[in-house]
């Protein structure tokens, strides 16, 4: 049985480690999971593992584009 203290294979972060690699806390990440707005993972009891590639989609969708400056628009 996999323990919360086992290795974990490389492709997959926990919490903390996916946090820190898109640059936010893991309350944030957490929050986001409850709400259903966050990037898929894997539940292991109650370890959550977030792939690499699932948070590159996750962030990549999340991309916004500055908006056109209006002309006569203040800086």
């Amino acid at each position: 049985m996999m323990s919360e203290q086992s290795s974990v294979p490389a492709q997959y972060l926990r919490l903390p480690q996916a946090a820190s690699y898109i640059s936010m806390s893991p309350a944030f990440l957490r929050k986001e999971h409850r709400l259903g707005r966050g990037p898929e993972r894997i539940r292991c009891g109650k370890c959550l593992l977030f792939s690499r590639c699932a948070l590159d989609r996750w962030l990549a969708a999340r991309t916004e584009t500055p908006a056109p400056r209006q002309e006569g628009e203040d800086e």
